[in-house]
């Protein structure tokens, strides 16, 4: 599957069923990718939201594990140098807690948003398909 593919199934899985075209579309563009990631963590579909808030580290582990799959192997849509790229879900956590910008972590059936850093805790979005 190539990366478009790919976050293709990210967009269509969490995504708002009416914002889906335009944001694969803004995506897949060089030109509008950075503002479609901004704008992403508020247009995620709320019946699949299992955590949304401000989260310390250890609370959030907690709640990732539930789903038994630290080990998997996630996508990565951000703002950064990791766009693109993917990591162990594990390693993708300790990524996105450092992370300035928005970082979004996927697989096909669990997603992870970090919005924009704000200072303390961070906030973050955990999104789970059955």
């Amino acid at each position: 599957m190539t990366s478009i593919a790919i976050e293709e199934q990210f967009v269509k899985n969490f995504i708002l069923k009416d914002k889906v075209k335009r944001i694969c579309c803004e995506l897949a563009s060089n030109k509008k990718r950075d503002e479609a990631i901004q704008k992403i963590p508020c247009l995620l579909d709320s019946k699949y939201v299992v955590f949304s808030g401000k989260i310390s580290n250890g609370k959030f582990i907690e709640i990732v594990k539930k789903y038994d799959c630290l080990q998997a192997k996630c996508n990565i849509i951000s703002d950064d140098a990791d766009d693109g790229g993917y990591l162990l879900l594990d390693e993708a956590i300790n990524k996105l807690m450092i992370a300035t910008g928005v970082f979004i972590a996927f697989t096909d059936k669990l997603a992870i948003i970090k919005d924009e850093y704000v200072s303390g805790a961070f906030s973050v979005c955990i999104l789970y398909k059955r």
